[in-house]
């Protein structure tokens, strides 16, 4: 039997004409005669999204990539020789907008030297570079946070996506959204080019912009909030150097300075269970924060109801999320703790960093993740617990 090897490459953009090149390589090494069956197939022709078209000779497949008009057009082409000979491309685009990241190539052949000599072809005639295993890759996250911006600069945002679509390879996102704050609402836009078309037509009174893309591995992604209040770049890559690389680049682009905002420009959001003690904790806590210049938004958890509209816009006005889990008094701890997770579930979706106050013997059954440092504190120790929230906040906010 013949010895089947696949290769994974980082996707572009290819011109039709080096289809062609690959198709009479094959016919010249293995013989025009030997060749048994071809199969070619195209996506998406004129724009219609799930479907598809196969060819069975290659003819009839040229004249239908020169006579669509396409729009995202992917193409798999497999040809089937005597021989135990059989060659494969899939997911080949012609234009930038395919979604995929990776092109693979699978190629068998009895012998060995004939498969080297194959993929050399390739890689030069369509100048391909070879993929690394992501199977086998750890993706690994850098969190910074930065002094707030007062303007925001589109070019500047236009240019950090171009640097991202050529550091992972891609000719377009997976997943590319925008997320502005125009200070009455909130508008969620699902691609650049709303995006883009929304800040020309209303480029005054923006409060705060987030911006989220990923290839299509989840493991490249980038989170960037902008607001006055602060800034925060949220990046995962497969590389130590590849995530530093792409914090750097942004805070060079945007002129960032490191740091915290001024602290009288510093404010914090403090959820706390109903009840006594509930009451006690955060009256201490906010005395606390407030000797630091901070102001306190505070809010008591709400059995059995969701988190308002209300709260949350209060939440996305302030700089810092701290939320207090004590042991439960009168409402059913299940209540109480619902409600303080969706706040908590919801400040780290608004890329706030999160100060989480927990008393010994209080266990979260519901497990977030994010900017979140969690402090433990006791009845007989709440001192200690203390000087630990003014070291933390010291360090987030550079005083």
């Amino acid at each position: 039997m013949g010895e089947t090897v696949e290769k994974k490459y980082w996707n572009k953009e290819i011109e039709l004409s080096k289809i062609k090149e690959i198709r009479n390589k094959l016919r010249e090494l293995w013989g025009k005669a030997s060749i048994e069956y071809e199969r070619y197939e195209i996506g998406e022709i004129g724009g219609e999204t799930n479907k598809s078209r196969e060819y069975s000779s290659f003819d009839s497949f040229w004249k239908a990539c020169h006579d669509k008009k396409a729009a995202d057009v992917n193409i798999s082409i497999q040809a089937g020789f005597s021989m135990e000979r059989s060659f494969s491309i899939s997911s080949l685009s012609t234009l930038p907008s395919l979604f995929s990241s990776e092109l693979t190539v699978s190629i068998e052949s009895p012998e060995h030297e004939e498969i080297d000599e194959l993929f050399r072809f390739v890689e030069e005639t369509l100048g391909l570079e070879e993929m690394p295993n992501v199977d086998n890759l750890i993706s690994i996250s850098l969190n910074k946070r930065f002094q707030g911006i007062d303007n925001y600069d589109y070019n500047s945002i236009i240019e950090i996506r171009e640097f991202l679509k050529e550091k992972w390879r891609l000719p377009k996102f997976f997943t590319e959204t925008y997320k502005v704050d125009w200070g009455n609402e909130v508008w969620d836009y699902p691609n650049h080019e709303k995006f883009r078309a929304a800040i020309d037509k209303r480029s005054q009174g923006i409060k705060s912009i987030e911006i989220y893309c990923t290839s299509s591995h989840s493991e490249q992604s980038l989170r960037l909030s902008l607001s006055k209040s602060g800034v925060s770049i949220d990046v995962s890559d497969y590389t130590e150097e590849g995530v530093k690389e792409t914090a750097k680049y942004i805070e060079e682009k945007l002129k960032l300075k490191k740091g915290r905002p001024p602290l009288t420009e510093s404010s914090a959001f403090i959820a706390y269970p109903s009840g006594p003690k509930g009451k006690e904790l955060k009256g201490i806590i906010q005395e606390c924060l407030m000797a630091l210049g901070f102001n306190v938004v505070s809010e008591e958890s709400a059995s059995l109801h969701p988190v308002s509209e209300k709260i949350k816009e209060q939440i996305r006005k302030q700089a810092v999320f701290v939320v207090i889990h004590s042991k439960p008094e009168t409402t059913p701890a299940e209540d109480i703790s619902q409600w303080l997770l969706e706040g908590t579930t919801f400040a780290i979706s608004e890329g706030k960093p999160v100060v989480r106050f927990v008393e010994e013997g209080v266990v979260l059954k519901h497990p977030v993740s994010g900017d979140l440092e969690e402090i433990r504190f006791s009845e007989k120790d709440i001192v200690g617990a203390i000087i630990k929230l003014v070291a933390a906040m010291k360090y987030r906010f550079s005083f």
